[in-house]
């Protein structure tokens, strides 16, 4: 099994506002989990995550837009 953690950008704090694709949970960055098995669910020319969901543990969390926040 292969885990992933994406460093964040260098203009985000780990209170940047989070949401998860799957069940819409709300978070802040730094509680975005690794991405388990990253190879087989992130393709190429996908957008990147930031995580995975620590909620639903299996939704991709990304950071949020400044307009939706």
């Amino acid at each position: 099994m292969i885990t992933m953690k994406f460093k964040e950008p260098f203009d985000t704090e780990p209170s940047t506002p989070c949401e998860c694709d799957d069940c819409e949970a709300k978070l802040e960055l730094w509680e975005a989990m690794p991405i388990v098995n990253p190879h087989k669910k992130i393709h190429m020319a996908d957008v990147v995550p930031a995580g995975q969901c620590p909620e639903c543990g299996h939704g991709f969390v990304y950071l949020l837009e400044g307009d939706d926040e």
